[in-house]
Order: C-alpha cells, then sequence, then structure tokens
C-alpha cells in the first residue's frame, strides 16, 4: 500500500485533530453449522461524525476466533463490494483502486487491505448509511466455538482508515463486533444460487435463480447511484414455497448514464430479509438521452436531450480534480428533444473536464469531455 505505512507513524500522533470519524461493523451473511462448512461475514464502514468522506488507502485489521475458524484459502475475499479494481470511478470511467487483497492473515488476525492508485478519486461517499467493503470467508473448524470477530483499534496491528487525499488520517469511532455461535446456522427462508445484471442499451435487465424457497414473500429491487444509498424501484411475488430451481427477472426501464447499482432484497412471510450481493452495470452517456459534441470542445460546446418536456436540470461543468467551475444552466425544459448550446469556454485550459447534467428528481448524467 503506496502510503499507508510510509505516513503511519507520523500520522497516528495527529489522529485526533481531525473531526472525521468512522464505524464498522461485521453482517453475519453466511453460517453453514457445521465442520468443514461456509462461514462468511460482510465488512461495512459508515460516517461516525463530521462530514462525509471517501475512502483512500487503508487498513482493515480484525481478530476471530482461529479455534473454531480458519480463512478459506487461498483467497479469504469471497466478494469486494467497493474499493477495488473491478469498478470504473463514475466520472474517470476507469478503476482508481487498485485489486482489494487479504494479507498477514493466520493465527487468529486478518486484514484487507484497500490501495487508492488515483488520489482524490476515491468511491463512493461515505456518509450515514452503511456501505459494504467486502465479503470475508472462513472455513468452520470447529462449530462448537463462536466467531469472535473484533475490529483492532489499538497497536500493533490496528486498523486505518485515510481519506482519499492520502494524507487524512481518519478517526476510529464504533466499531461493532460479531460473537455468534458457528452451530447456529438456520438455512435463509430463500436460498439465492445465482444474480446477474444485464446492460441492454437503454435498460438494465436483472436476472436471478432461487434453489429453493420456504416461507418466501416477495422480493424488492434496489437501485443506488453510488453504492451506498438504495432506494426501492420495484417489486416481484416470490413463488414461496418450493424445493426446486426457480427464475426470476425485472426490468429497470430508466438507468442513468454512468454507473448503476442493483441488489435484491428478499424478504420472507415474517418481515425477515436478507440481501444479496450488489451488481453493478456501467450506461454510456448518450444511453441516457444525452449527447454533447463536439469532444474535444474548443469555444463552444453542443448538448442535446431527449428527457421528459418541463423536467427541471442543472448543467453543470467541473475541473478534472472534480471542482465546480461554472453552472451552465438551470432550469425547465421546454420540450421532450432540445438542444442547449454553451458559449465562452475559449478561457478553459486545456485538459479533461466533466459536464454534469442533474435532475430535480436526481437522475444524474455524466460525461467526460476535452478541452483542445
Amino acid at each position: 500500500m503506496k502510503k499507508l505505512y510510509l505516513f503511519l507513524a507520523f500520522l497516528c500522533g495527529a489522529a485526533g485533530a481531525t473531526a472525521q470519524t468512522y464505524d464498522l461493523q461485521f453482517v453475519p451473511v453466511r453460517n453453514d453449522g457445521i465442520a468443514a462448512g461456509r462461514y462468511e461475514v460482510r465488512l461495512q464502514i459508515r460516517k461516525g461524525s463530521g462530514p462525509d468522506f471517501k475512502v483512500g488507502s487503508s487498513n482493515i485489521r480484525f481478530n476471530y476466533n482461529d479455534q473454531g475458524l480458519t480463512p478459506l484459502t487461498p483467497d479469504p475475499l469471497a466478494a469486494e463490494h467497493h474499493f477495488d479494481d473491478g469498478l470504473n470511478h463514475p466520472t474517470l470511467g476507469i478503476p482508481t483502486y487498485t485489486d482489494m487483497t487479504s494479507t498477514g492473515t493466520l493465527n487468529g488476525l486478518a486484514s484487507v487491505n484497500i490501495d487508492l492508485d488515483v488520489p482524490n478519486f476515491g468511491f463512493p461517499t461515505i456518509s450515514t448509511a452503511w456501505v459494504d467493503i467486502a465479503t470475508f470467508a472462513f472455513t468452520i473448524d470447529d462449530p462448537l466455538q463462536s466467531s469472535q470477530l473484533v475490529f483492532r483499534t489499538s497497536a500493533p496491528g490496528n486498523t486505518v482508515i485515510f481519506a482519499d487525499n492520502e494524507f487524512t488520517l481518519l478517526t476510529q469511532g464504533t466499531f461493532i463486533p460479531l460473537d455468534e455461535p458457528l452451530d447456529g446456522a438456520a438455512p435463509l427462508p430463500i436460498d439465492l444460487v445465482e444474480f446477474s445484471a444485464k446492460n441492454d442499451r437503454t435498460q438494465a435487465l436483472l436476472f436471478w435463480t432461487t434453489a429453493s424457497e420456504k416461507q418466501g414473500s416477495h422480493f424488492e429491487v434496489e437501485h443506488a447511484l453510488d453504492g451506498a444509498v438504495f432506494k426501492k424501484i420495484g417489486s416481484v411475488e416470490a413463488k414461496g414455497e418450493s424445493s426446486v430451481a426457480t427464475n426470476y427477472a425485472f426490468v429497470h426501464k430508466s438507468p442513468t448514464g454512468g454507473i448503476n447499482y442493483y441488489r435484491l432484497k428478499m424478504i420472507d412471510t415474517d418481515g425477515a430479509f436478507a440481501y444479496s450481493e450488489t451488481r453493478v452495470l456501467e450506461f454510456a452517456f448518450d444511453q441516457a438521452g444525452v449527447s454533447v459534441s463536439p469532444n474535444p470542445f474548443g469555444s463552444f460546446l453542443e448538448m442535446s436531450l431527449s428527457w421528459e418536456a418541463h423536467t427541471e436540470i442543472t448543467v453543470a461543468l467541473f475541473d478534472a480534480q472534480g471542482r465546480q467551475l461554472q453552472v451552465l444552466w438551470h432550469g425547465p425544459l421546454s420540450a421532450e428533444r432540445q438542444t442547449l448550446r454553451f458559449e465562452g469556454l475559449e478561457q478553459l485550459e486545456q485538459g479533461i473536464y466533466f459536464l454534469r447534467v442533474q435532475s430535480r428528481e436526481g437522475k444524474v448524467v455524466t460525461s467526460v469531455l476535452i478541452n483542445q
């Protein structure tokens, strides 16, 4: 991790100077309840106090009960949900993190390592909602033991989280441990075995399969633009009682240009629920009903929109560091198809810029532009 250890000794002494704090928790997602079975937990982060932030290079370390659990080999990371090279930055369109790793994991100590490759371009924004980091997998050695998962808060081997400027060390907030019996597995009412998402140019196609269902009620399909704050966009009735594979599908007809996150909330008849893994789709700028020309641009830009008439939008221009330079347009569209022209751009320096279009309803489209 490029900067984490270089600045650690210096910054630990100044950790209390920042008002930004973060919380961590474990969420159990799988417990087979038998020897040689799987035990999986999801690590999550949220803002504790102070302003929102984005995660930079960081090292999350925790203890586990090595009498009952062994980290899965060769890689205990069953899934990397955010902060990984498998996801593109919503404005840059490229990965800004390198591959998430788990090093130094043995003898009751585990770690999850995050490495930001492009400073100041971490994502998503961490606020008060819990954000998934990774799913960590163990093999159950002794189901008569308990998990005893505890985040490390002091040296040696303590947890450190940096902001995405790569030099602000955030202050530890509330770390929530997890200690549950390893033989207490209760099968989920809905056994989800597959969940996939497909980009169908202007809409998102979601497919999932259950191996069995017991007292299943329905699925809620949730969508997010930042991977953190999810909103319900639809519901699909579950079969309820089944011992054979059942296939489901859902169409999201209005995805946003850029990155879109999807997950399922599986709810049983008693109101208990569980979440699926998150799936990510990226839609091109013009697929969201917006096109911009010329690109590269000079003294002017023209933007054509195919959005609903009277939609109130704000068009803003940002530099490569994410700073807003100016608002180019704010107001309602007069027709379903409208072209806006922005002039006076010749004073801008050569380089990369971002054009952001946002509606009052929350629809956001971002395009990468080059000024030559």
